[in-house]
């Protein structure tokens, strides 16, 4: 996208050829790409905002046929600007190779993982993200993550739940609208930036392909690592299963059909890849974890709270990186083993009887409907 130097961390990357092969000039180059289609979006509605109408007029009309290889977005109402009708349209067909009866397994895995799933996308997902001290600039920047701190989690908590709901990742569903309009939301905040005089080129582009990717990795694989850390069991199956969902919403997403990763053993060797040419954690890395921290409840027992909250944070993502990011280290550590250790045995029954995995998806909806994941909550577009 910005056609100059490459960035820090792309040198970082190709730096690692001995270790990860060529697909290091892959990912480097993705640090300075964008997403075309919604970059276009963008632009259509920074000229044009009466086109916000059409765009959610097109995201609410009624699928045609979803399956591999077919499908549009049919009734949409004229006056659409063609960046935005060929946006969904492309959004609307599933891609040949999809494996559509991992869709539906992939959702239940999440909600079957009920509070040890939540507390995973918190401590190892959101956190993985925010230690990232040049992709967490664009949140810095915009304040996304550090004004209004329980909206912007609500927001992300709809789309996860969403995204897991029967059909909420195929065209039309729930989870699908909402990755459309994290998309564009991501592109109008791409344009700001690159607009504001305060983006540095040493970060790559903002939002760009390599951290877009990132993302996509920190729902799927991060979060299923992170929910076997908590205790609870998750097989090489259910692990390609979740994946195959998140390659879809990768797609839907706008990231580049070559960064998906392929399986399992791919999407771990593409994290290990990605933290390798990073740098430490920094300051705004610290402020982000600590915001999010300081989104719990007040009350006498905060504290408390708050230290087996950072426990949980440093056993999630290993005592070295939690250091970095700020995390004291404290005798609430001890209590994350114990609380967790009931994981492993529920975890088991839940994969060997269906009626016991009948039981653990509908506790898990019920976890979400009263931790913010119920309302859907539209992102600001």
């Amino acid at each position: 996208m910005s056609g100059g130097a490459r960035s820090a961390r792309a040198l970082r990357a190709v730096a690692l050829l001995d270790r990860f092969g060529p697909r290091v000039h892959r990912w480097a180059a993705a640090l300075e790409e964008g997403d075309p289609l919604a970059d276009a979006v963008a632009h259509r509605l920074a000229e044009d905002p009466s086109q916000l109408g059409h765009f959610h007029r097109l995201l609410a009309a009624k699928p045609g046929d979803g399956a591999a290889g077919g499908g549009a977005v049919v009734g949409a109402g004229g006056g659409a600007a063609s960046e935005l009708r060929d946006l969904v349209a492309a959004a609307s067909v599933v891609p040949v190779g999809t494996d559509l009866a991992a869709i539906a397994p992939g959702g239940r895995l999440f909600f079957r993982a009920g509070a040890a799933g939540g507390l995973a996308l918190g401590a190892g997902s959101l956190v993985g993200g925010y230690a990232s001290p040049d992709g967490n600039k664009p949140l810095i920047l915009s304040r996304r993550l550090l004004d209004d701190v329980p909206r912007r989690l609500a927001e992300t908590a709809t789309f996860v739940v969403a995204t897991h709901r029967p059909g909420g990742a195929l065209p039309g569903g729930e989870g699908w609208r909402l990755a459309l309009h994290v998309r564009v939301m991501h592109a109008q905040v791409r344009r700001r930036l690159l607009r504001s005089g305060r983006w540095d080129p040493a970060w790559g582009a903002p939002l760009n392909q390599h951290d877009l990717a990132g993302t996509l990795l920190l729902f799927s694989i991060v979060w299923v690592e992170a929910t076997r850390r908590l205790g609870w069991r998750i097989s090489r199956a259910e692990a390609e299963d979740h994946l195959a969902l998140w390659r879809l919403v990768g797609g839907w997403m706008g990231v580049a059909p070559d960064l998906l990763p392929r399986d399992e053993p791919d999407a771990l060797d593409l994290i290990a890849l990605i933290e390798a040419a990073e740098d430490p954690p920094d300051d705004d890395a610290r402020a982000l974890v600590r915001a999010l921290l300081d989104a719990g409840p007040v009350g006498p027992a905060r504290s408390a709270r708050l230290a087996f909250a950072e426990a949980l944070v440093r056993h999630v993502q290993g005592p070295e990186r939690g250091s970095t990011l700020g995390l004291r280290d404290t005798p609430a550590r001890w209590l994350v083993p114990l609380a967790t250790l009931p994981n492993r045995p529920l975890s088991a029954l839940a994969a060997r009887s269906r009626r016991a995995e009948a039981f653990f998806v509908a506790s898990g909806e019920r976890y979400w409907r009263t931790t913010g994941g119920a309302d859907v909550r539209s992102p600001s577009v």
